[in-house]
């Protein structure tokens, strides 16, 4: 959960990560493009098909490149502070994150309600990694959250299957950038869990985050 201003909101990247994983169904409009799902497609009954994921993607408002995680810069501190000012008109709040193997607290900047960025705590005051959890952030190829697979030119031979909490999910390096890691997930999928979805379907996959790591 996230505390903001009193209130609190699921961490969308959480439920997805568990949903995507499990096959379970997902909160009530919850979906990798911020809830925009005309159906559960999820439901047993009514498999996904990928006709509900067409949605436009967003125009970016900020990049990630190999070297600098947008206006965060190279080598961005664990700060909320520093993170609003970076960010103006962003929120920040605290979140509980769910990655490849486990659980962790994150500093989360947050626009228009929906979570942007998840910051790691690194040692230093400097952050691990950063999470972009919004198709509002593009990454070094072009890649936005909510693009699915085959939009993003990727190919299967290239990725390795998710563990633990992204079993079954396709774990991929982004064409642009070494330090740039891009998780996608099958709506539905079923298993086996230990391996990707298979060549006819991994195409329908959709980008739920990508992780950038600071070079050096």
């Amino acid at each position: 959960m996230v505390r903001v201003r009193g209130r609190f909101i699921l961490s969308l990247s959480f439920a997805l990560s568990l949903a995507a994983c499990s096959g379970a169904t997902p909160p009530e409009g919850i979906g990798p493009i911020g809830g925009d799902v005309p159906e559960n497609a999820f439901s047993e009954t009514n498999p996904y098909t990928g006709a509900a994921y067409d949605t436009p993607l967003p125009t970016p408002i900020m990049q990630f490149t190999a070297t600098t995680a947008g206006p965060l810069g190279t080598d961005p501190a664990y700060s909320s502070r520093e993170l609003q000012a970076k960010l103006p008109g962003f929120e920040t709040a605290t979140a509980e994150t769910a990655r490849e193997n486990g659980v962790a607290n994150t500093l989360v900047a947050l626009h228009d309600g929906q979570q942007v960025l998840q910051l790691f705590k690194g040692s230093g005051g400097k952050v691990s990694e950063i999470h972009a959890a919004s198709g509002v952030v593009a990454g070094p190829a072009g890649e936005q959250v909510g693009m699915t697979f085959r939009q993003a030119g990727m190919s299967r031979s290239n990725c390795r299957v998710g563990r633990n909490l992204w079993r079954g999910m396709a774990v991929c390096p982004s064409k642009g950038a070494k330090n740039v890691t891009l998780v996608f997930a099958l709506p539905g999928y079923r298993g086996p869990f230990d391996r990707m979805p298979p060549e006819g379907k991994i195409g329908d996959a959709v980008l739920q985050r990508f992780v950038w790591t600071p070079n050096g």
